[in-house]
């Protein structure tokens, strides 16, 4: 349209003048305000105000200015996804930061979080500044999961309040009370401008800015959302989790670096809020940016100009931001370099207040304000203190706008009128050609500037001119919110011409009238017009030529007329029109949308009106009555009526008022199209229609109550109605369709033909309970053959109807959609009725009380295709008497609690094509007395309840390609029955009712309880299953059958659960082609019968299944029959299934194992477990009579125990094939199992089957039956073939035979047959048990001949018969080999074709503690002395009291078991020192066996009154093991519970004493006896080179012999390397230190170097129990690599002499000259060339050697005496250096440890201290001799020091001058006075070498005492340091040295002593070390890592 080009083009304009306004004002390069120049911040000049700049936002400028010279920065990528690694590791790293300071001093705490844990949270703070703006991922829910994430450690969930108060940052940039940045005036008040106010303001700065905002509007608050509450949720689940892990300490440590981070404790950091948008300097620049290290550690925050410029710019792009665009930023811009420089500045300068920020004047370009409120403001007011439209001096007249109008104004004009009332009496404003001028209300009251506001302001909230006249041409006006009112008595146009555009947004246009509303109630409509025009006041809007558009809720009311000529009024958005008149003329254009017309009047002449989705309200409105009981709105005669487009809305109540009537004339004609009826309320019918064509086309009725939409009138005639798209929405109690007959002849009856179409009804919860009747009809025609009334209801949707009745009909529903519930039925159709139901969507549901059927028929005929019943909870269709059918519908996820789907009485139902889906209903299908079919029809996933899916009684039913899938029931899915027959011996039975189900699938249905269900129910029918498959089903039975017959045919059955078929008393049954194949689902069984008649299987395929126990039960009677014709049991597993199985007659199978197991238990251990096996088996027969197996195979398969079970039947066995099977259960492997029945193989063969050889200790070897196992039972093979069945764990691999009856009907007759290569473990074709024979009559019951037996074996005894009874070998077997073949038969034990019994038993632990459940061992040994392995099974055991040879007391019953002929029990023995007997009471003989019970287990003690042993009370326990008295356990150093008697961390018990508990050495001992790192250590304490075993810990293994010790150690660690090839590079390291020591002893004489070599030396000392590498080398130890060894078996002896040999050499080479005179050789043979320094000690050494010659010639003695001097000296030298080395290895030979009474060496328990070992007494006499030597060294060096040679020379003559000379004392005391130190400290010396010797004491004395040695040391070590810095013994000048190396050492020169002086330092960095190595985190370390430690540490120090 014009208005948005005109407004283009406004827009156009105005930014080219502002921009060029912007250009002349700040002629600059960028065309932004220019700053006081660029580069880094110089000079800080705050100013404690606002700084009012007339600029726009420089942001908008420069981005604008950088996109247009720079567009490639707009391709810069808008997220960095690496950033949320960033998230995780710094997360990550605060977290693992506090646990480690969990435990640490406070201090510790502080600093870390002020360095490290603040730079941490303030880098994540800037994260979540990234995320905010959505720079990591694309989308904002990852970046606000990650901020999540980033808020964890802050503790306080303050990041997704962030995110909203930092965009308001942005969008409201240096506003107050909306940017959160800006400090609100109360800061200002609070904190004040003072240095302290300051400091606090921004030490408390996160507690200032999270109150700031409750300054805030309401609009500007931090909205409630869910990221607010998982911010709140994650937050304090962190925080309670992380207290528990870190504690309070760590907790500590994450809140002050989360708090520092934002400047508590004046951190910097917090210096980044101060700098980025405070005003430093005077220049309008809004915006810092900080360059520096701070980008570094803080994701280039200080990137923050270029931030706002560029928002969408992730930070690892900004810099490439500022490089690319250099002028605008670094070249253009002044910038902060330090966030301590601002900090600085910020406390310091008076100026520098939280005012120093920068704000704009103006949001507009133009702008005009009117202040004043309640002036008059007419054309009189025109003077000079009218204002100037600015905000200080507003116009006080709206006249004075035209002033400003007078030319065309190319820029948007915005004119700002303040709240209040405006009376423009005579005033006309004329706009004339502007472009966009928009006039907004303004609330003065805001601005504190403006002095010309009148209180009388306060009353007013918007803008009110009255009596204004508008002339608009050729302008675009908009009007924002502003009540303009015309209350004058005289027409005062609004003229709006010339093609101008005027938008009026929510603005209000009235005419005040003096006339009441009511005052016009009596005039009529054609006078309204005339009654307004004369009314007091009019409105009058002349539109010309132009647009006039009200929108957003604008008004005209109130007596108005608006005329338009060629122009358009358009009102849309809720806009309102009352009592206003439209005048249109001149092509004009009314168009109201979406908006409300109050009593309208329209006069249109060649003008269109068009009313869209609007409201018309009819009020005040003079009606006629017609008749006297009711009157019409609208009635029609012979007439068209039409109403379109229109609302009708009636507010009250109506009596009986009718809508629309009609009177009886066919050419009647109505036409309703797009009607919204509302609120009408009338007893009467709404429409009420007789004869005529209807048509009804999108009528909405909402809430209206009424009797009735439609009422029809049925006279003669023809009568058409046509309802289309009808909405019903909130009605109540009202019927749609209503019709009602008048007397007519039925020769001329009337007709009706309805046809409804898109008809819509909806439901309102308010009316739930109001039902609408639709479609009642009480027309009743006597002629059932005419139906006169034609109803076809299409494509509708139909909610919440009621119900409906029809009689006689033509009935069409097609399309329709009903969702509707009801209580009775809701569609009746009766008497003759003829229903087509087609394409329809159904969803209904019944009341709660509610049965009724959606569609019930009664003596009609119904068709029903193509529907969808979808989610209905209500019955579907009752029939009676009718034909009903059912084609090509879908039944889907319906329900119904009280009847069935569909329900049939007396009716024929065809079900064709359906699908019936996801339903629950009690039951599907009904049927009495009816014919029923279903074909090819589905029913799927549905539910039934506790009934059933078709409940059939006395029907017929035909299932034909049915298919059930997924279905299920607590009851029989389909049930058919004809009651009860009663009972009859008869095989054959008639049935008048049957049912058939043919070609037909069943998929999947299962019984919903588990219960004994079947899927098929049949009683007293006869019944055909024919050509279906049964797949995946769960029911136990799947078919049930009572009293019938049943002929099943071809039937596949696969992967179903549960069982098949299960029979009573039926009378026939008849399986023809059953097949079982690859099913993978067990089943209960396949077939049971019970009270059978008879039964015949033939073609039964059972192939490559899982089976279970389970497969045919039959339980019957003598009379029956049972037969088998070609059975294929091939390739089928046998799996056990854990539980109670589900056989229909468990308990008559139960009764009948156990009745023949506890026969058999009195006469056999074995014949319980052959009998128990009669449960388990594939085939179980029981009474079952006669039993045929015909040409059947039972091929491959593998059993899980016996194949077939029978018990007082007989089984044959004719022409079949039992071979290549395996049993899986070793503890019940049987092909066949009998008990007192008859076993017939006849013609068969049964080979190659094979027992488990599974080797499970439990397995009953030997005592487990073979192939078949007889029991009572009698058996006849003849003809036929054993051959390769292996049984190795079994007992007959063919013939297990037990009988303990005499009846000679039970005999074992085994003739003509083969056996061949058969294998057992015990027998290896048959077993016989005892009492199996007659010792008189022996021959009566078996006849074993003419049988073949070659190649059997027996892996025990009997290869081919085995028996325990004498009387088997004496008269059986000389008769069975007479009258068999015997063949190459084995066995391992006895004779090959027989057996062996045992002889005695061996106990292998025959002494055991007493009160203790021991498992006992012993061997079964036979006559041979072999293990007798034949014996197997659990055996009665008696145990008694030896008291002598022959007495035997307090006898006991025990259970052995004997594997093999190796034997177990478990027995407690109580006493002391007594004898048990043990007896094996059920072998043959009966064995026995001793055991000596001696004394009681460890920590318990004998009770002599109750002969047990007991346990010590909780805190005691014994004192030794020999001990019975307890004694109070010390709970620091063990712990005594009962048994659990063990010591605590770092001690060790020795021989399970709590008397006997050391203390152990560091790094040594666990709790309980554990060694770390030991070859028992129970920690996950990784050291590989800890090997420590023993008492205290302190032993090693040995890695050539496991059983001997080693001594070989490093320090006190063991070692687990040797390797002798080390000694090569430790002593070359000696070699070259005593070179070096050569030459270093002239230089090293009060040098710093000796100090840092004593330094080192004494760590190695203090950390010798440590795993410490290189250090130990400075004690001249071999030792020097943490776990390498030389050699397994040196012992510390030999390290103390190697030791002390290689000090001697060192000291022997140091004295000398040997490396002065190589390098002189070297020197002058010019083969190296030397350094200065060397040089200068070469020259030195040269004269002294020089002087030395030239003293024996001149005898010179000051020469000499100098040059004893320089000897000493260098002696001195050597001496101290060596001085800690010797003494260690001196005093560690002398100090000792007793550990358990043994006097131990105490740094090598495996050297006894003076233990006799002549080389131990050597090398400690030695350690003596050297101790005496030093000790007198050191006293004379006291003596000298402290002028004690004149006292004794003057005491004792004997030391006379001479003889002081002779001992160098003088001389001595001459090197004394040269020592480095003050006068009266020259002794300073042996304070060092005593601070030596007290270490080397403690550390070796105090190993078992680590945790008292460090305090110790720390505390000698600290006494030290502090004397030595305050009496500062040493001198205070530079080394004497050449040596250019030492002059590096830069030492003080100054005369005063400061902590910098070297010494100092070495003192202080001792001290430190050991306090590092006492803390309590450094002994949290791995003790390799605190070793690695150490000596990294020492190490480096000595580098430096």
């Amino acid at each position: 349209m014009g208005i948005s080009n005109n407004k283009k083009q406004a827009i156009d304009g105005a930014n080219q003048q502002q921009q060029q306004q912007q250009t002349d004002k700040y002629p600059s390069k960028s065309g932004l305000p220019p700053t006081i120049g660029n580069g880094p911040m110089e000079k800080y000049e705050p100013k404690d105000e606002y700084i009012r700049v007339d600029s726009m936002q420089q942001h908008w400028i420069r981005r604008k200015l950088i996109s247009d010279k720079y567009p490639e920065i707009l391709n810069l990528p808008t997220n960095h996804t690496p950033t949320a690694f960033w998230v995780i590791g710094l997360v990550a790293s605060l977290i693992i930061t506090a646990k480690l300071l969990e435990n640490s001093p406070i201090w510790l705490i502080v600093v870390v979080a002020y360095i490290f844990g603040a730079t941490v949270s303030h880098a994540l703070w800037v994260l979540i500044h990234e995320l905010t703006h959505d720079l990591v991922f694309e989308g904002s829910f990852m970046n606000s999961v990650f901020l999540l994430i980033a808020d964890l450690p802050h503790i306080v969930p303050a990041g997704v309040s962030f995110r909203h108060f930092h965009r308001l940052h942005h969008s409201f940039l240096n506003e107050t009370y909306t940017d959160p940045d800006v400090p609100v005036p109360f800061e200002n008040k609070l904190f004040g401008h003072s240095i302290a106010g300051k400091a606090i303001w921004f030490c408390l700065y996160s507690i200032v800015i999270a109150c700031r905002s409750v300054f805030y509007p309401l609009k500007n608050q931090s909205p409630f959302s869910m990221w607010l509450v998982a911010n709140y949720i994650c937050n304090i689940t962190f925080t309670y989790v992380i207290f528990q892990w870190v504690g309070v300490y760590g907790m500590t440590y994450l809140v002050l670096s989360s708090l520092m981070s934002v400047g508590f404790l004046l951190h910097p950091l917090g210096a980044r809020w101060i700098a980025e948008h405070f005003a430093v300097t005077q220049s309008e620049q809004e915006t810092y940016s900080t360059y520096g290290f701070i980008n570094t550690i803080g994701f280039n925050i200080g990137y923050h100009n270029e931030h706002h410029d560029f928002v969408r710019v992730p930070y690892v792009y900004l810099p490439t931001l500022t490089k690319v665009a250099h002028e605008f930023y670094k070249g253009g811009l002044k910038y902060h370099t330090s966030y301590w420089r601002v900090l600085y500045e910020f406390l310091n300068q008076d100026g520098f207040t939280f005012n120093s920020r920068k704000k704009q004047k103006y949001k507009y370009l133009l702008y005009f304000y009117f202040i004043n409120c309640n002036i008059n403001n007419n054309n009189n007011n025109s003077s000079s203190d009218n204002g100037n439209g600015t905000i200080t001096n507003p116009y006080q007249s709206l006249c004075q706008l035209n002033n400003n109008f007078k030319n065309k104004i190319y820029s948007p004009i915005i004119i700002n009128i303040a709240f209040g009332f405006y009376n423009s009496t005579n005033c006309t404003i004329e706009i004339n050609n502007i472009n966009e001028i928009k006039i907004i209300p303004y609330n003065g009251n805001n601005n504190n500037n403006n002095n010309n506001n009148n209180n009388n302001n306060n009353n007013y909230k918007n803008v009110i001119i009255e009596n204004i006249n508008l002339n608009i041409n050729n302008s675009n006006l908009n009007i924002n919110e502003i009540i303009i009112t015309f209350s004058f008595n005289y027409f005062k146009p609004l003229y709006i011409c010339n093609g101008s555009n005027v938008n009026f947004n929510n603005v209000e246009l009235s005419s005040t009238s003096s006339s009441s509303p009511s005052s016009l109630a009596s005039v009529s409509a054609l006078l309204l017009l005339s009654a307004l025009k004369s009314s007091s006041s009019f409105m009058l809007i002349n539109i010309i030529d132009s647009n006039f558009i009200l929108l957003n809720q604008s008004k005209l009311i109130n007596n108005g007329e608006i005329n338009l000529i060629n122009s358009k009024l358009i009102l849309n958005e809720n806009s309102i029109l009352d009592g206003i008149i439209i005048n249109g003329r001149d092509n004009s254009l009314t168009i109201i949308e979406n908006s409300e017309i109050i009593d309208p009047n329209f006069y249109f002449e060649s003008s269109e009106l068009f009313i869209n989705n609007s409201k018309i309200s009819i009020k005040n409105t003079i009606y006629e009555f017609f008749g006297l009981n009711y009157f019409y709105c609208f009635k029609i005669s012979t007439s068209i009526f039409k109403m379109e487009n229109s609302i009708i809305k009636s507010s009250i109540y109506s009596g009986n008022v009718i809508l629309l009537g009609t009177q009886g004339s066919q050419s009647t004609n109505v036409t309703l199209n797009n009607i919204i009826i509302s609120g009408l309320k009338s007893f009467q019918s709404i429409f009420k229609f007789t004869l005529g064509n209807f048509n009804i086309n999108k009528i909405t009725f909402e809430n209206c109550i009424s009797s009735c939409l439609f009422h029809i009138d049925l006279i003669i005639g023809e009568t058409l109605l046509t309802i289309d798209n009808i909405n019903l929405i909130g009605n109540k109690n009202i019927k749609f369709i209503e019709i009602l007959n008048e007397s007519f002849s039925p020769s001329s009856p009337p007709l009706l033909n309805i046809t409804i179409s898109n008809l819509i009804t909806t439901c309102d919860n308010t009316y739930q309970n109001f039902i609408t009747t639709i479609f009642e009809n009480n027309y009743n025609n006597n002629n059932n053959n005419n139906n006169n009334i034609n109803l076809n209801i299409l494509n509708s949707k139909l909610n919440c109807i009621g119900e409906s009745w029809f009689k006689n009909c033509l009935i069409s529903f097609e399309n329709l959609i009903i969702e509707t519930s009801f209580k009775n039925n809701l569609f009746n159709f009766n008497n003759n009725c003829n229903v087509i139901i087609k394409s329809n969507t159904f969803k209904t549901s019944n009341y709660p009380n509610g049965d009724g059927f959606l569609f019930s028929i009664n003596n009609s005929i119904i068709d029903i295709s193509d529907c969808t019943i979808n989610n209905c909870e209500s019955p579907f269709l009752e029939s009676t008497l009718s034909n009903v059918t059912i084609n090509y519908c879908n039944f889907t996820k319906s329900l119904s609690i009280k009847n069935s789907l569909l329900y049939s009485i007396s009716s024929i139902m065809l079900i064709k094509n359906c699908n019936f889906s996801q339903l629950n209903y009690p039951i599907l299908i009904y049927s009495k007395y009816s014919n029923i079919s279903i074909i090819n029809s589905n029913v799927l996933k549905s539910s039934f309840g506790r009934l059933h899916l078709a409940l059939i009684e006395y029907s017929n039913i035909i299932f034909s390609e049915f298919n059930m899938t997924e279905c299920f029931s607590s009851n029989s899915l389909l049930y058919f029955s004809c009651g009860n027959i009663a009972s009859t011996t008869t095989t054959t039975k008639n049935f008048n009712y049957n049912f058939l189900i043919e070609n037909s699938t069943f998929l999947k249905n299962y019984d919903l309880q588990s219960l004994d269900v079947s899927l098929i129910f049949t009683k007293n029918m006869n019944g055909n299953i024919i050509n279906s498959e049964f797949i995946g089903n769960s029911f136990s039975p799947l078919i049930k059958s009572t009293q019938s017959t049943l002929l099943i045919k071809n039937v596949i059955y696969s992967n179903n659960s549960g069982s098949f078929h299960y029979g009573t008393n039926d009378y026939y049954i008849e399986i023809n082609g059953f097949t079982l194949n690859n099913s993978r689902i067990q089943l209960d069984y396949l077939f049971a019968f019970e009270n059978y008649f008879n039964v015949f299987f033939n073609d039964i395929f059972i192939i490559n299944n899982y089976l279970c126990q389970y497969l045919f039960i039959f339980n019957g009677n003598m009379y029956n029959s049972i037969t088998f014709n070609n059975l294929l049991y091939i390739d089928n597993l046998i799996v056990n299934i854990n539980g109670t199985s589900k056989t229909p007659f468990n308990s008559i199978i139960n009764s009948s194992s156990s009745s023949s197991s506890s026969s058999s238990s009195s006469s056999s251990s074995s014949s319980s477990s052959s009998s128990s096996s009669l449960i388990t088996s594939q085939f179980i027969f029981i009474n079952s009579g006669s039993i045929s197996f015909n040409s059947s195979n039972i091929i491959n398969n593998l059993l899980l125990s016996s194949m077939i079970n029978i018990e007082n039947s007989m089984i044959s066995f004719l022409k079949c094939n039992l071979s290549f099977n395996k049993f899986q259960d070793v503890n019940s492997s049987k092909l066949l199992n009998s008990f007192k029945s008859l076993i017939i193989f006849e013609n068969s063969t049964i080979n190659s089957n094979i027992g488990s050889s599974g080797n499970d200790e439990e397995v009953l070897v030997g005592q487990l039956p073979g192939l078949i196992n007889l029991f009572n039972s009698g058996i006849r093979i003849s003809f036929c073939k054993f051959n390769y069945n292996i049984f190795p764990l079994e007992r007959g691999s063919i013939i297990s035979y037990f009988s303990n009856s005499l009846f000679n009907n039970y005999q074992f007759n085994v003739f003509s047959s083969e056996f061949s290569s058969n294998v057992a473990y015990i027998g290896g074709v048959f077993y016989f048990s005892s009492n199996l024979f007659d010792s008189v009559t022996p021959y009566n019951r078996y006849n074993i001949e003419s049988n073949n037996f070659s190649n059997n074996f027996a892996k025990n005894a009997g290869g081919v018969i085995w028996s325990d009874d004498l009387l088997f070998t004496t008269q059986l077997n000389p008769f069975i080999l007479s009258l068999n073949k015997f063949y190459n038969n084995s066995c391992i034990f006895g004779e090959n074709n027989f057996s062996i019994i045992p002889k005695d038993i061996y106990l292998l632990n025959n002494e055991q503690y007493s009160d203790e459940i021991i498992e006992y061992i012993f061997l079964v040994k036979n006559y041979f002395g072999e293990i007798a392995t034949q014996i197997f099974g659990k055996f009665n055991t008696s145990i008694k009291v030896k008291t002598n040879e022959t007495n035997l007391i307090n006898e006991t019953f025990i259970t052995s078991t004997i594997y093999s002929g190796k034997g177990t029990f478990q027995y407690r023995f109580y006493g002391k020192d007594l004898v048990y007997n043990i007896t094996i009471l059920d072998l043959k003989p009966q064995l026995s066996m001793d055991i000596k019970i001696k004394n009681c287990s460890p920590f318990k003690y004998y009770q002599n009154n109750s002969m047990n042993c007991i346990y010590c009370p909780i805190g005691y326990s014994l004192s030794d093991e020999k001990s019975n008295s307890c004694v109070k356990c010390n709970s620091e150093i063990v712990t005594c519970q009962n048994g659990q008697v063990f010591s605590n961390k770092n001690y060790y018990m020795i021989d399970n004493s709590p008397l006997k508990v050391y203390s152990c050495a560091n790094d040594m001992c666990n709790e309980n006896n554990t060694c770390i790192g030991g070859d028992n250590n129970n920690n996950n304490n990784n050291n590989n080179n800890n090997n420590n075993i023993g008492d205290l810990c302190y032993y090693c293994t040995n890695y050539h012999e496991s059983t001997s010790i080693q001594a070989s150690k490093n320090g006190i660690q063991c070692c687990s390397k040797f390797k002798p090839i080390l000694l090569l590079p430790i002593f070359l390291v000696f070699l070259i230190f005593a070179l070096l020591l050569s030459i270093l002893k002239y230089t090293i004489f009060n040098s710093i170097l000796s100090s840092i070599i004593i330094f080192i030396q004494i760590n190695s000392v203090v950390f010798f129990s440590y795993r410490i590498s290189i250090l130990p080398l400075f004690r001249i130890s071999i030792d020097f690599i943490d776990g390498y060894c030389y050699f397994s078996d040196l012992n510390y002896l030999h390290k103390v002499l190697i030791s002390n040999l290689v000090i001697l050499s060192l000291f022997i080479i140091g004295y000398s000259d040997l490396t002065i005179w190589l390098l002189n050789i070297f020197y002058k043979k010019r083969i190296i060339n030397l350094p200065k320094s060397i040089k200068i000690i070469l020259k030195r050494n040269n004269n002294i050697n020089n002087n030395n010659n030239n003293n024996n010639n001149n005898n010179n003695n000051n020469n000499n005496n100098n040059n004893l001097i320089y000897k000493i000296k260098c002696l001195w030298s050597l001496f101290q250096l060596l001085f800690i080395p010797i003494m260690f290895n001196s005093i560690s030979l002398l100090i000792n440890k007793f550990v358990n009474n043994q006097n131990l060496l105490i740094l090598d328990f495996t050297i006894k201290y003076f233990g006799g070992n002549k080389f131990q007494i050597l090398l400690s006499a030695f350690s003596i001799i050297i101790i005496i030597l030093i000790s007198f060294i050191l006293i004379s060096f006291i003596i000298i020091n402290l002028n004690l040679i004149k006292f004794i020379n003057n005491r004792l003559l004997l030391l006379s001058s001479s003889l002081s000379n002779y001992f160098y004392l003088n001389n001595l005391k001459r090197v004394i006075s040269k020592l480095n130190y003050r006068n009266g400290f020259k002794w300073w010396d042996i304070v060092i070498l005593i601070r030596s010797i007290i270490f080397i004491i403690l550390s070796i004395s105090m190993i078992f005492n680590p945790i008292y040695f460090m305090p110790i040391i720390i505390a000698i070590q600290l006494i030290y340091t502090i004397i030595f810095i305050f009496i500062n013994p040493k001198k205070n000048q530079l080394l004497s040295t050449s040596s250019s190396s030492f002059k590096k050492l830069n030492l003080i020169t100054s005369t005063t002593i400061t902590i910098s002086d070297p010494h100092n330092i070495l003192n202080i960095t001792q001290l430190s070390i050991f306090i590092s190595v006492g803390s309590s985190l450094f002994s949290k370390l791995l003790p390799n890592i605190r070793g690695l430690i150490i000596t990294c540490g020492n190490n480096l120090y000595l580098q430096y």
